[in-house]
């Protein structure tokens, strides 16, 4: 199995996308919008995103660690799935920027 973001339509009809590891590991997801455009230009911009350090900053809530990736304007593109300590979402960071540049993009929105 490749790396692979994974465009989706829920119930509600608002778009989403998901960056998976060549496991199936969910590394993040993001927003769910109404536009299939945004969402697509969001999730193709993740990868060159991840790559910059100033656009990811990481955050912990109640105990729990995760990461956000903003884009140049400082909009929202995606957010890690939730870890219990540092050093496991600075793996999780680490295979979202090995897999976001060449991961396959595949739309089942339509």
């Amino acid at each position: 199995m490749s790396c692979r973001l994974e465009l989706k339509k829920d119930r509600e009809a608002r778009f989403s996308f998901t960056l998976r590891a060549e496991d199936g590991t969910e590394l993040l997801h993001g927003p769910r919008s109404f536009s299939r455009a945004d969402t697509r230009r969001h999730a193709a911009q993740v990868a060159s995103c991840l790559a910059n350090d100033k656009l990811v900053t990481r955050h912990e809530s109640h105990g729990e660690f995760y990461f956000v990736v903003l884009n140049e304007r400082e909009d929202l593109l995606a957010r890690s799935r939730h870890t219990k300590s540092p050093l496991a979402l600075q793996e999780i960071l680490d295979e979202a920027r090995r897999s976001a540049p060449h991961a396959e993009l595949i739309d089942s929105t339509r």
